[in-house]
Formats: structure tokens, C-alpha cells, sequence
């Protein structure tokens, strides 16, 4: 697929967490208060957690991409990309993916003792209670990893398995216009549901 269809793909399949809140209090969890203050209790709070799966959404896939791919030589002098089991394995993807979460980690406790939004809100106390903020954030970096694999599995000969055995869902050709401009305009019909019946 066309990095910027992974792009979008990514963020409206990270966007649905917002709603984590609403579902607990529509299961009657105990949890709800804790959890409408780490995503839903604010629109500050929900602003961030966008700002998250934009920062996931651009920088997963973009590492997974660049990083993902050898040249491989051809008669005639052609050079093809070829996706590299280093990135595009269902083991070594989350992998990067997690990393990227770590390092996000790390800058956000940073910039904890200086970010005013952060130090008002209760957030890092709730989240070392619950579920510790770097914990979640690399689960965020997996999670999109996968959202990139799931798109990948669709066009050439899908994603690696194993180190030299390769799974697809389908063989389109990664730059087929119909498929990629599909994937965007349905990813964007999610990402305009969920923000106004969320942040408006």
C-alpha cells in the first residue's frame, strides 16, 4: 500500500480507543471515573489521546517503511523494493512498533514536570494505578505496527511469518489506485464519525 493510505488506515483504527471510557461505564465498571480522566473527561485529554494516534499513526508507519525494504537487482538494470522480514514480520513489526512507544514514553515523562495539562489532571497518579502510561503507549506503538501488517498482507505476497515463508490475504499491486483510494475514503468516514460524535 502507498504510505500515506497506511497513514490514515493507522490513525482511524487507533482513533476507536477514545471510547474506551463509554464502554466501561456502559459495562457498569468500577473503572469508569478513572478511565473517563486518562481519555474521555476532558476535551484537553481527548485532544492529546488524537494527537497520540497521529503521532503512532505517521511515525510507525513510517519507520516500518523506510526501514522495511531492500533493493533487489533485475536484468536490465531494474531495482525493485522487496519487503524485509526486519520490518515486516509479525514478530520483528511490533517489535519497532513498541520501541517507538518507548521512546514516546520516555519524552512524556519528561515533559510531565513541565506540561501544566499533565501535572493538573491527575493523569500520571491515575495511570501508575491502573495501567502505567508506558505500558500504553507501547501498546499503542504494537498495535499500529499491525494495523500496517494487515495492509500489507493485501497486495504482493503479503507479510512474513517466518523468516523466509510469506502469508497474503489478497495480490493486489501495492499502488493499485482503486484499493488504496478505498482504504482512505473509509478511514476517513471513521476518523469524521468519531471526532464529532466525540470532540464536538
Amino acid at each position: 500500500m502507498r504510505l500515506i493510505t497506511h497513514y490514515v488506515f493507522s490513525f482511524a483504527s487507533l482513533l476507536p480507543f477514545i471510547w474506551i471510557p463509554l464502554i466501561l461505564k456502559s459495562m457498569g465498571a468500577q473503572t469508569y471515573t478513572e478511565a473517563s480522566i486518562l481519555i474521555g473527561n476532558t476535551a484537553q485529554l481527548r485532544t492529546v489521546f488524537v494527537g497520540l494516534c497521529i503521532w503512532f499513526s505517521l511515525c510507525v508507519n513510517f519507520v516500518l517503511d523506510r526501514a522495511g525494504h531492500n533493493r533487489l537487482m533485475l536484468r536490465g538494470g531494474w531495482d525493485i523494493p522487496v519487503r524485509a522480514w526486519r520490518t515486516h514480520s509479525v514478530y520483528t513489526a511490533p517489535i519497532w512498533g513498541g520501541f517507538i512507544g518507548i521512546l514516546t514514553a520516555l519524552v512524556s515523562l519528561l515533559a510531565q514536570t513541565n506540561f501544566h495539562l499533565l501535572q493538573t489532571s491527575g493523569l500520571p497518579e491515575i495511570l501508575e494505578e491502573k495501567l502505567p502510561l508506558e505500558l500504553t503507549l507501547v501498546l499503542l506503538g504494537v498495535y499500529t505496527s499491525y494495523t500496517h501488517l494487515l495492509l500489507d498482507s493485501l497486495t504482493g505476497n503479503g507479510v512474513y511469518t517466518h523468516r523466509h515463508r510469506r502469508v497474503a490475504l489478497a495480490h493486489f499491486k501495492y499502488n493499485n489506485a482503486s484499493l488504496n483510494v478505498s482504504v482512505i475514503l473509509l478511514s476517513l468516514l471513521v476518523v469524521y464519525y468519531i471526532l464529532v460524535h466525540t470532540l464536538f
